[in-house]
């Protein structure tokens, strides 16, 4: 990491947060209009990520992000900030203000959400070699 005083201040201990579809249960979740939702790795834990199975035409408003946050569209499709994407489409928000909120598509909609938290957006890449490797690697897996 190229900034030495961000450096200094993540959890240089690191963190492994662990979680799958299979062994998380749907619940209605009233964050999300009351769309089904598998909360993969609880807000609780800092950075989360939550599966968000969405009704035709549904308005999803999502909330702000002030860490940061990819919103990735896994099946359906998705109207996010006037872009219609398919899977993998994805956007990425960051900031307190809330975004546009996701217009589900005529099929409906399984949208991921993968939210940061301070130590997480803190230890993300940079120009160095090692984080221009890693962007190239999530881009062509995608």
């Amino acid at each position: 990491m190229a900034d030495r005083d961000a450096r200094r201040q993540i959890n240089l201990k690191g963190r492994h947060l662990y979680g799958t579809a299979d062994d998380t249960h749907w619940e209605l979740m009233r964050e999300f209009n009351a769309a089904r939702a598998k909360p993969l790795i609880p807000p609780r834990s800092g950075p989360y990520a939550i599966m968000v199975e969405c009704e035709p035409h549904a308005l999803i408003e999502v909330g702000g992000a002030a860490e940061g946050r990819y919103e990735v569209v896994l099946a359906g499709s998705a109207l996010l900030s006037g872009h219609t994407l398919l899977p993998p489409g994805l956007r990425y928000v960051h900031g307190d203000e809330s975004p546009q909120p996701i217009e589900v598509g005529a099929d409906g909609a399984t949208i991921m959400l993968l939210g940061f938290d301070r130590d997480a957006r803190e230890g993300g890449m940079t120009g160095d070699r090692l984080s221009v490797a890693a962007a190239a690697a999530i881009e062509r897996a995608l």
